[in-house]
């Protein structure tokens, strides 16, 4: 069982579950869908980059239900989000998103940045030619 996490953001308490296993594969399968060329910014825990390239990059019925996915996992004051209404702030919104993504999907980063670090330390040194 995961324990939601609870931050502050501006003056607002915002708690954030985790997605179920089913729900989580397809939100990641989403967003790297989009935000694959780009993934080196989640490499250096540049959340906000790969969510705003996702939200550019798709149409905007894609944007939307994005955001309500992600934020169907979150508390904003102890309730459920309305989006409608609590959403009318874009960078309470954005900064809510990228905690969901940050939250839910960090340690799948990580070990992916690790696996490809290390591919790239083993890689072997090119060799001098030879002159003939």
């Amino acid at each position: 069982m995961t324990v939601p996490i609870d931050v502050k953001i501006g003056t607002h308490n915002v708690t954030i579950g985790k997605f179920g296993a089913m729900e989580g594969w397809r939100v990641m399968h989403r967003l790297s869908s989009v935000i694959g060329p780009s993934m080196g910014s989640l490499f250096d825990d540049k959340y906000e980059d790969a969510i705003r390239l996702f939200f550019e990059k798709c149409d905007e019925d894609k944007m939307l239900e994005m955001m309500n996915t992600l934020l169907a996992v979150t508390l904003l004051d102890g309730r459920q989000v309305v989006f409608n209404e609590d959403m009318k702030d874009y960078s309470l919104c954005m900064e809510m998103c990228v905690e969901v993504v940050k939250h839910n999907f960090q340690e799948f980063f990580l070990t992916i940045s690790k696996k490809v670090s290390g591919l790239l330390q083993k890689k072997p040194a090119k060799k001098a030619r030879k002159k003939a």
